[in-house]
């Protein structure tokens, strides 16, 4: 039989465990969170917390020696409500609201952050909701923007997205002309799309700029000191590491005057199109050669300078022949063929520009004292000379 000694030892030891597992779990705070607010706070595909809110929260647990563990929710307002009943120890990352501070004691600031009107490139940039007069505005559904909005424009000049990548989404497609976002949200889902920004906006006027702050409930003050002190120990360079990770202040950006002239389907393209391969030449000078690695000549400058009006950019293709480059448009291995003219069988395979970007005069070369050539027939029994493949050699 067990010993009476032995219950007890073995009894004790049961409490102990008991009571540092309640201490850790008293331990570990709860932070909640937002999802869908990307590159600030969203979910992964792995379900695991992520972006700059999360990260900086990663580095204060280190820095203060606390366990965290994330709360994610599909709206603000649900993220809200879990701190403010006490289910949530902090948020992540909130606005500062005359209502909010009824309940919320709130952290040093997080975040600056600014708020623009981005528009479709028929509707020049706007940087005031009043001047978006008759068009629908698009937002994403719940926190301070949509309140924002509420008080400035009719319900029924709103259309309510439930994230900010529905919002993006429908104004990719057209669906909305105007929208209200940040410049960092909008720039970091074109960047993970792949997309070129099309959008217009006053980036020397926000429509509004606030400031994000950690808050808990009032009670709550010892923590908040806790969460100052963390958030204080975070040195500018770990700051900027983690910024720089998170935040593209730079896009590829399609000029809007360039847009206007284009369809739907054209800004479609561009929008969705980073890089087209091109062919250049060994030794087609001044059109189009490579010297020391370097494609040089009119047509490779023209493409060039067409591909930064038009946003793209170029990536050349050197080493074939002419009749390899033909073969690899046909494959589609190559988008498009410089200096090339058109003739019917080329235009079976082979989209022409509606105009050439450069007319020149061909002229049939023959030594000196040789008789004039005025027709085909000057050419029977003689040898000519043509570069294989060219359109010379077709009509020949």
């Amino acid at each position: 039989m067990v010993s009476i000694k032995t219950c007890i030892s073995i009894l004790a030891t049961f409490l102990i465990l008991a009571v540092a597992m309640t201490a850790t779990a008293e331990d570990e705070l709860k932070i909640a969170y937002n999802a869908d607010v990307a590159p600030l706070k969203f979910e992964d595909e792995s379900g695991r917390a992520s972006g700059l809110f999360p990260d900086i929260w990663r580095l204060w647990a280190k820095k203060t020696g606390k366990t965290i563990d994330f709360i994610r929710t599909d709206s603000f307002n649900e993220s809200l409500e879990l701190v403010k009943n006490g289910q949530a120890d902090l948020h992540a990352g909130l606005f500062k609201t005359a209502e909010r501070e009824k309940f919320l004691a709130y952290s040093r600031p997080i975040l600056h952050l600014d708020y623009f009107i981005f528009s479709h490139p028929i509707i020049r940039p706007l940087s005031s909701l009043e001047k978006t007069s008759g068009l629908i505005v698009g937002i994403a559904k719940g926190g301070f923007t949509e309140k924002y909005v509420r008080q400035r424009v009719p319900s029924e000049r709103i259309a309510i997205y439930d994230s900010f990548t529905e919002l993006f989404q429908a104004a990719q497609k057209g669906e909305v002309r105007v929208f209200v976002a940040t410049e960092i949200s909008l720039l970091y889902y074109l960047k993970q799309n792949q997309l070129a920004n099309i959008f217009g906006y006053t980036k020397e006027k926000p429509l509004y700029s606030q400031v994000y702050y950690s808050a808990s409930v009032k009670a709550n003050t010892a923590l908040i000191e806790t969460v100052d002190t963390g958030l204080e120990g975070i040195s500018k360079a770990e700051r900027k590491d983690m910024e720089d990770k998170w935040i593209y202040l730079e896009e590829r950006e399609i000029p809007s005057n360039f847009l206007t002239l284009l369809t739907e389907k054209e800004q479609t393209f561009l929008t969705e199109t980073k890089t087209i391969t091109v062919q250049n030449e060994s030794d087609w000078a001044p059109f189009n050669f490579n010297e020391n690695g370097i494609p040089q000549g009119f047509s490779i400058d023209f493409i060039n300078l067409l591909s930064h009006k038009a946003g793209f950019n170029v990536r050349f293709v050197t080493g074939a022949t002419w009749d390899e480059y033909l073969e690899m448009v046909k494959a589609g291995e190559l988008d498009v063929m410089l200096n090339i003219a058109k003739s019917k069988e080329r235009q079976q395979f082979l989209e022409f520009t509606a105009s050439s970007y450069v007319s020149i005069l061909r002229t049939l070369y023959t030594r000196k004292g040789t008789p004039m050539v005025s027709s085909i027939e000057d050419l029977y029994g003689k040898r000519f000379a043509v570069p294989k493949g060219f359109y010379f050699h077709d009509i020949l």
